[in-house]
């Protein structure tokens, strides 16, 4: 779709393009655009007013394209240290040498 085409998006950098239809007796508008996968997607606005459902599709698209969030692993300094000495000895690394001499 061209960019000049009003019923186009930018989000989250890539430039979408979408239709709005209704369908049967069905008072709502339904949004149809490609996914960040490159599949054919179908959602209802759930707005029978046009200019509301344009600003409805806005938001799914935003929604569809927003980057997957990343759920961190949040561990404490103790279990952190005991991670990096396992992994360490896993690898064949050795520890510190004691300071004090063994006779």
């Amino acid at each position: 779709m061209p960019r000049a085409d009003p019923r186009s998006h930018v989000a989250h950098g890539k430039l979408v393009g979408y239709n709005l239809k209704k369908r049967g007796n069905d008072p709502c508008y339904y949004l149809y655009f490609r996914g960040a996968d490159g599949r054919r997607l179908e959602r209802d606005t759930r707005q029978t007013a046009v200019q509301r459902a344009h600003t409805a599709a806005h938001a799914v698209i935003d929604a569809e394209y927003a980057p997957a969030t990343v759920a961190r692993d949040a561990v404490t300094g103790d279990e952190a240290e005991r991670r990096l000495k396992d992994e360490a000895k896993a690898n064949g690394l050795r520890g510190r040498r004691s300071s004090t001499p063994s006779s």
